[in-house]
């Protein structure tokens, strides 16, 4: 009556098959997580601090997360380049829009608007001590989906939340000012918090960057220990310290890294056209290049710099960071007066975008150099990589709590046979308050857990911030 199991056509009998992991998966969980977990296994994150350090000892103890696997979705989560693709292109799954927050404007000095969204928890406002400021990846905003999944989870945890808006990455805004938002700028991030402060005076800080928003955070920390004073601890995730390093690794074939290269420079791209009738003027003319670097040799230099230089290697005798970081060899130098947003003091220096190289442009190197730099009045992408580079702020901050997390298979921050990894191992092994946590799956900001094919809503990453943030905070009333 039946027919048989080789009488059926192989594609069927793959989606029964498959139909039927998914339904045992969701229905009876027990039997393939004790596979997952046995079979392919999740692994403990590589956690490292300074040895002897008993306040990152009791932290450790205080976030559990840190004692358990993590454990990725059992068919794809092992790869960190279909991680990053799938936080690319999905963001977070079963996202629930968040309800009831209140957007902020604030106007600055040269015409622009900034805004960010206050997020409160549920019961008595002022009774929530404590205020999560999260400064997202390149590009995004409030409106991203893994925002929202950590912001649920950080609400039901009692923390307050604000979001903060890179300078033109909300969709339905649009720009009031001459510019967007640069790599390394705090002063835009710098308004905000003060406009933040004045409605909430009281609140401790707990600060969270993502990629991008974990080098502006490290800068607007690490530029003034009165404002670090406000904080209780501050966290770094996937960020690539030092862009004339990545940016050197990023030109390379080398595990596709030059295709995420081309995807990032597009979307950036898109993002500038979707503004250009405030960005760019109606001359269509190329600049020349004069006695700036051209791109083949603007490529040529960065790349020599990037692994010839002896500067970009840690210094093994650094102990006293505050007092050490001017002759630190990772600290670049650069040349000429800028404000805080990275924008050149004498405007003399800023020249219109190259529109003709900028319309064809294939890599973040060539963007840079076509428009960024111009725009900001540097000299070169080379000056501009250095004044973007967090390295030298991130040593003074040597009196806050600093959680940093990098992934072994993050197909953008690459800190397998790279000097990357050398950045934070050094950092924390100089600084008794300072936590470095390395899971061995995760790519670029993906963290995605459970699962066999659809993972959790919430992220391996949004759980750890949040204990860390609880961790940090439980401290100061122990």
């Amino acid at each position: 009556m039946f027919p048989s199991l080789a009488a059926l056509n192989p594609i069927v009998l793959l989606l029964f098959l498959l139909l039927a992991w998914v339904f045992t998966w969701s229905y009876r969980p027990s039997l393939l997580q004790w596979l997952s977990s046995h079979l392919l296994g999740g692994h403990k994150p590589s956690v490292f601090y300074q040895e002897g350090s008993a306040f990152c000892d009791r932290i450790v103890n205080k976030c559990p997360i840190l004692q358990e696997k993590y454990t990725p979705p059992f068919l794809w989560g092992r790869s960190g380049h279909v991680q990053s693709i799938m936080f690319g292109l999905i963001g977070r799954f079963n996202v629930r829009p968040i309800r009831g927050h209140q957007r902020y404007s604030v106007a600055t000095s040269d015409g622009s608007t900034l805004y960010y969204d206050l997020h409160e928890p549920e019961g008595d406002k002022e009774d929530c001590p404590y205020t999560i400021l999260v400064c997202p990846g390149i590009g995004n905003s409030s409106e991203s989906k893994y925002m929202s999944t950590f912001t649920s989870h950080a609400l039901a945890c009692g923390f307050r939340v604000l979001l903060y808006n890179h300078l033109g990455a909300l969709k339905g805004e649009k720009l009031t000012g001459p510019r967007i938002f640069t790599y390394g700028g705090t002063g835009d991030l710098s308004a905000i918090f003060d406009h933040a402060s004045k409605l909430h005076p009281n609140t401790r800080w707990v600060g969270i960057g993502f990629s991008l928003g974990g080098c502006i955070l490290t800068r607007f920390l690490g530029e003034d220990s009165e404002r670090r004073r406000k904080f209780v601890c501050a966290a770094s995730v996937c960020q690539g310290y030092d862009p004339m390093l990545c940016m050197s690794y990023l030109n390379d074939w080398t595990n596709l890294r030059c295709f995420y290269n081309y995807i990032i420079t597009q979307k950036q791209l898109a993002f500038i056209r979707r503004h250009s009738d405030t960005l760019l003027t109606s001359s269509s003319k190329a600049i020349t290049h004069d006695h700036n670097l051209s791109d083949v040799n603007c490529k040529q230099k960065l790349s020599q710099q990037s692994t010839d230089d002896p500067r970009i290697h840690p210094n093994p005798n650094l102990n006293t960071p505050s007092k050490t970081t001017q002759s630190h060899p990772l600290i670049y130098h650069c040349h000429g007066n800028y404000d805080h947003n990275g924008i050149a003091l004498d405007i003399s220096r800023v020249q219109p975008p190259d529109y003709q190289r900028l319309n064809r442009v294939t890599s973040m190197l060539d963007l840079d150099e076509f428009y960024t730099r111009r725009v900001c009045g540097f000299s070169s992408v080379v000056d501009l990589y250095r004044w973007t580079s967090c390295i030298k702020l991130l040593y003074e901050i040597n009196d806050l709590p600093v959680l940093i997390v990098n992934t072994n298979d993050d197909p953008l921050v690459v800190l397998a046979n790279t000097r990357i990894l050398d950045i934070p191992k050094s950092y924390v092994e100089h600084n008794s308050n300072a936590l470095l946590v390395i899971p061995k799956h995760g790519g670029h900001l993906g963290f995605f857990e459970g699962g066999a094919i659809v993972p959790n809503t919430t992220s391996w990453i949004d759980r750890l911030l949040v204990q860390y943030a609880q961790a940090c905070s439980n401290e100061l009333t122990d």
